[in-house]
């Protein structure tokens, strides 16, 4: 499952370089989200991984917040967008 795989595989490489992670999964994919809060809830603690669901207005919340690394899908045009709101912050 390619939505599963997005989240799971930065997920390891950040955690195993010590650092805390927000995933944000795919509105696209609610079946995939459901297992992926599952398994976060029952391998990590709550301060080291979080899951958000939502669509656009979740996004602009979390992007209002300080992160120092943002891993994305979503082609071109949202890159464009990420990167002009995050600059505007």
């Amino acid at each position: 499952n390619y939505p599963f795989q997005l989240l799971l595989e930065p997920l390891i490489g950040a955690i195993s370089a010590g650092n805390c992670v927000v995933l944000k999964p795919s509105p696209f994919a609610p079946a995939t989200a459901e297992v992926i809060k599952k398994i976060v809830a029952a391998v990590f603690e709550p301060g080291h991984v979080a899951v958000f669901d939502g669509e656009g207005d979740v996004v602009e919340q979390l992007l209002k917040e300080r992160f120092d690394y943002i891993f994305f899908t979503g082609g071109p045009r949202f890159g464009q967008m990420l990167w002009k709101w995050r600059r505007n912050i």
